[in-house]
Parts: C-alpha cells; sequence; structure tokens
C-alpha cells in the first residue's frame, strides 16, 4: 500500500478532546443523593484518552491490528469487504477459502497482509435477526470481548474495529450500538492499560449515533455523564458487559428433607452410620414436600412471564424510546441526498381539503421498490409530512396502474407504522385510496385490524375523481394525468349520467350545460 495513504493515529481526534473537556469536579467523591453517584459509567479520563472515532477508512488505519467481520468481508458485496480486499491483496481471499466450521462469536489472529496494519482479527459475526435477538446480542457481544482479550493476550496496544454488524433498522442498529460502546467499556476497564488504543469506524450514517452514545458510555465531565444516563439500557451487566437477565439465571440448590451426618465416630462404625443414614433420610422426606421444591416445579411459562414484563413498561418509556428513534430520521432525512427519491414524483403537497386541512399525495406507480432505496424512501416520507402532521391532514393515495413491484412489503410498512411518532396516528383526518382493488382494500383491513387499529376509522375508498372532490376541491389537488386517462375509461357512465365530460389537465372537470362547455 502507498505510504501516503496510511492514517497514523496521531491524525485523529481523540474523544477526551471533543467539545466538552472533563471538569474539576471528576475525581470528587459525592454524596449518594447526587445524580452522578447513579451513573453507571464514570467519568475516566484514562480511558476516554483512549477512544478515537472516524468515518470508514480501516484498511488504511495504521495500527497494530484491525477487526474485521468474516461473513461480510468474505462475501465482497459491501464497500467494507471491497476497500479491504483492495488493499490487503488476493492471499486475505484465499485465507478466508480456509476459514471453515468457525463458532459464532470467536476470533482467529492472523497477519496483516498488505494492510498497514500489522494483524487482523477476524470476528464470526452473527446475522442480525430481530427474531433472534437475544442470541444475536450474546455472540456480538462474544465478538467484540474475544477481539480485546486477544489483542491483550498478544500485547496489542492499539486496536480499530470496523462495525461487526450489518442491519438498515434504525431501532436494530441503536442496540447494536449500545452493545458495541457498552461492551468496550466494560473490557477496557479490566484489560487497561494493556490497550491504549481503541478506535471506532464506523459508516457515515452512524458516526452521529455514536458521538451520541459515546457521552453515556464514555462521559467527559459529570455533567456529561448525568446528562446522558438515561441514554444506557437500563439491564443489568456483568463484569465484561454481557447482558445478564435475573430471569434466564440457573438456580440450583440442595433437595429440602435430607439430612447428613456431620461426623462419623470411628472406621469400624461406618457401615452402622450409613446404614442409619438410610432410615432416617427415609424417615424425614416428605414426598410431597420433595415435589414442592423449586427445582422439582415446572418454572412456568417464561414467555408469559416476559410478555407480562413488557405490557408493564409504561407507556411513557415506549414513547420516549420511539421519540428518540424518529428524531434521529427525522435529522438524517435533513442532511442525506434524497434526490432520487424527490425525482420520482411519488410524494408531494398539495393545498388544503374542504375543512381546511392539508394534503399529501403518494402515487404508487412511481415508487419502484426494486430499485428505490426503501430507507431514504421513508427518510422522504418523514421530511415532507413532519411540517403537516403537527394538526389534522389528509394523505392521498392513488393506486391506479400500480403492479406487484410497487408494492412495498407488509414488514416494511408495519416497521414505518411503528417509526412514526404518534402525532401521523392522531391527526391522520382521512387516508384517501383511490382505485383500490380488491386485494388492496383485503390487505387494508387486514392491516388496520392487527396492527394499526388507530387509523381504521380514517381509511375511505375512493372509486373515482368525482368522488375524491367531495373531499378536496380540484383546485387544491394535482392528479396525475395517467389517474385521469383511467378514471375516464372506467367510469365513463358516472361522467355521462352527470353530464361531465374529460378532467382537464389541472384536475378540474368540464361540464356541459345545454351545449355549452363550463369548467369548475
Amino acid at each position: 500500500m502507498n505510504v501516503s495513504s496510511v492514517i497514523k493515529i496521531e491524525s485523529l481526534k481523540p474523544w477526551d478532546t471533543g467539545d466538552k473537556n472533563t471538569d474539576e469536579t471528576t475525581g470528587c467523591e459525592f454524596d449518594e443523593s447526587h445524580p452522578y453517584s447513579n451513573c453507571k459509567f464514570k467519568v475516566r479520563p484514562d480511558l476516554n484518552s483512549c477512544i478515537y472515532l472516524c468515518q470508514g477508512g480501516i484498511a488504511h488505519l495504521g495500527l497494530d491490528c484491525v477487526v474485521l467481520p468474516i461473513n461480510e468481508v468474505s462475501l465482497r458485496q459491501t464497500s467494507l469487504a471491497q476497500e479491504v480486499h483492495s488493499a490487503a491483496g488476493p492471499l486475505l481471499a484465499n485465507y478466508y477459502k480456509t476459514l471453515k466450521d468457525i463458532k459464532t462469536g470467536s476470533v482467529i489472529l492472523g497477519t496483516g497482509y498488505d494492510l498497514p496494519a500489522r494483524y487482523i482479527i477476524h470476528a464470526k459475526e452473527p446475522g442480525i435477526s430481530a427474531k433472534h435477538q437475544s442470541a444475536v446480542e450474546t455472540s456480538l457481544h462474544r465478538c467484540y470481548c474475544n477481539a480485546l482479550q486477544k489483542a491483550a493476550e498478544n500485547n496489542v496496544a492499539s486496536i480499530a474495529f470496523a462495525p461487526l454488524y450489518e442491519t438498515y433498522d434504525p431501532a436494530l442498529k441503536e442496540q447494536m450500538a449500545h452493545l458495541a460502546l457498552g461492551t468496550v467499556r466494560c473490557c477496557l476497564e479490566k484489560l487497561s492499560p494493556s490497550i491504549q488504543t481503541v478506535v471506532f469506524c464506523v459508516l457515515e450514517d452512524s458516526v452521529e449515533l455514536y458521538t451520541y452514545f459515546l457521552r453515556a458510555y464514555f462521559p467527559r465531565s459529570v455533567e456529561e455523564a448525568v446528562t446522558n444516563a438515561s441514554l444506557i439500557p437500563s439491564y443489568s451487566r456483568g463484569e465484561w458487559g454481557e447482558r445478564v437477565d435475573a430471569d434466564r439465571a440457573i438456580r440450583i440448590t440442595d433437595l429440602v428433607g435430607i439430612k447428613r451426618s456431620t461426623s462419623i465416630e470411628t472406621e469400624s462404625e461406618s457401615s452402622s452410620v450409613a446404614s442409619e443414614m438410610h432410615n432416617d433420610i427415609r424417615k424425614d422426606i416428605d414426598p410431597t414436600e420433595a415435589t414442592r421444591h423449586s427445582f422439582a416445579l415446572m418454572s412456568g411459562d417464561h414467555d408469559s412471564k416476559r410478555m407480562k414484563q413488557m405490557r408493564s413498561m409504561t407507556n411513557e418509556k415506549m414513547l420516549a424510546s420511539q421519540d428518540r428513534i424518529y428524531q434521529r430520521l427525522l435529522r438524517l432525512a435533513r442532511t442525506d441526498d434524497l434526490s432520487e427519491i424527490i425525482s420520482s414524483k411519488a410524494l408531494y403537497l398539495c393545498g388544503d381539503d374542504r375543512d381546511g386541512a392539508p394534503v399529501a399525495v403518494l402515487v404508487a406507480k412511481y415508487i419502484n421498490t426494486q430499485q428505490m432505496n426503501l430507507d431514504k424512501a421513508l427518510l422522504y416520507f418523514i421530511q415532507m409530512l413532519d411540517s403537516i402532521v403537527k394538526k389534522k391532514y389528509t394523505l392521498v393515495y392513488f393506486h391506479t396502474f400500480s403492479q406487484s413491484c410497487n408494492h412495498p412489503p407488509m414488514s416494511f410498512i408495519r416497521r414505518v407504522y411503528n417509526v412514526l411518532d404518534k402525532r401521523y396516528r392522531q391527526n391522520l383526518k382521512n387516508l384517501l385510496m383511490v382505485h383500490p382493488t380488491l386485494w388492496s382494500r383485503v390487505l387494508a383491513w387486514f392491516f388496520t385490524t392487527f396492527s394499526a387499529s388507530e387509523v381504521r376509522g380514517q381509511i375511505s375508498s375512493v372509486k373515482n375523481i368525482p368522488d375524491l372532490y367531495k373531499y378536496i376541491a380540484p383546485d387544491q389537488i394535482d392528479i396525475p394525468p395517467f389517474v385521469i386517462d383511467y378514471d375516464l375509461k372506467v367510469n365513463a357512465e358516472i361522467y355521462h349520467k352527470q353530464n361531465m365530460q374529460s378532467p382537464k389537465p389541472d384536475g378540474s372537470l368540464a361540464l356541459e350545460d345545454s351545449g355549452n362547455r363550463m369548467s369548475l
């Protein structure tokens, strides 16, 4: 590799030199009533000086070691994998062909090939799945923890982590970031000063998220620790940062009722003592008492217990978590390049309906789910509607001429519904489905019945444009020309009965009265 392209650690800015420096109260002792005493992670200037955050470039870092995900790099499909293979040379690809039957969560230390780093720690990362979240968290924790332990065992002082997970789900991204930062913090507390430098090389869309969470896991002042303490998940952690759930602990105790002799007088009496103990046991054990023991009893349905715990979570906590995700998406929507979505003209704002509520239009035909980035489409949806959902609003959905490639998967629709904050549901006045098919009405009924019951009463099917004008005046909505042409064709009798002619390009209708045309 070209020496000029190598990124040296001196060119990166340590976390402890950010916008908040360690204050004078860091080493002071606080009373138990002080909020700082309840913070899980205290201010540690020695650890903060070890942390670096940079956007990408892990293949060019001149450190002792880099940690790479085996599955992602071996497939060579992502930008990270392509960058690593380009910099490391063909020998790395040959090495990955030899890696077989590696347990998820385990790590392997190998040479750095043509990378500036001396070593590569190959981590067998799990596939990210919300369905198997507990197993994913356990395996991912092992990847981070084992990598740091392996580095300490081999006297590796500086280490850089590529993202060991790949997901487009904002909620899962937050959970994986919590896990990564929490594990590294706990491991550094035990391995410092063996590990002197830890660099998080994250993608562009995760820089803001990591910066936000680093304030909680590596606070640089007492004020920063107290302010961001609420960001840390409430579950307990072990000494290496692993998640500890009390309901998953294995509890084994001695069998109730068994009494044993505490002393044996002489070896000659051992046989008689054993016989007496046997008789005592038979007398003292009550069969009903033994079956009442916690280890002998069925402990119940753990899934039901977990569901009760989830239901006991207050609405305030759930709404607060949802609001954090929404606000982060809103910030991304204002900064990301959404020109591709804008050019599709699938979503736009119009005027007001007949009651003065703002109107947004969604055209299904212009949505190509096979080519369109749905995550960016969600960001554009939030960017457009955030300004109008503060009060009652109407959403018009043109289903005309749409095909299966124009319909996002139901899982994506459900995720969008869960991500959007409560204003979208509470202030939705009307959702007008224009030219719906039987299948679209069935799907709408199914979704609103089982997933979105709050908006079920606001959905209306509109079979033709004259019915749409009962909700919205013609001069307040822009209708795509192909929708007008379709409506003329399938609803010709309605126009004939009402003495109506073709809708004009501006969306208004022309009426025929005694041979003279006049427009509405």
